[in-house]
């Protein structure tokens, strides 16, 4: 609990996202905190296609399944 990840993404008009954030973004930007987790263990119901801060739980035990903080932010361009 109490954990936070940022995510960056491509964005087309407004907040919308090109893609999606999905589970194996979230585990990439996790590990990148050298914070090790298995996929079956991020409950992110859908892919996130919003920029914004979102709340995921992660299933640590049978019924303990603490949230963590994820940023969707826009992509810095290159222009």
């Amino acid at each position: 609990e109490g954990v936070e990840c940022t995510i960056t993404a491509k964005v087309a008009d407004g907040d919308r996202l090109y893609g999606s954030v999905t589970v194996r973004d979230i585990i990439s930007a996790l590990a990148k905190q050298e914070i090790v987790v298995e996929k079956r263990v991020v409950l992110l119901k859908e892919p996130i296609k919003a920029l914004g801060t979102f709340s995921v739980p992660i299933r640590v035990y049978a019924d303990v399944e603490p949230l963590i903080t994820v940023h969707v932010r826009p992509e810095e361009s290159d222009s």
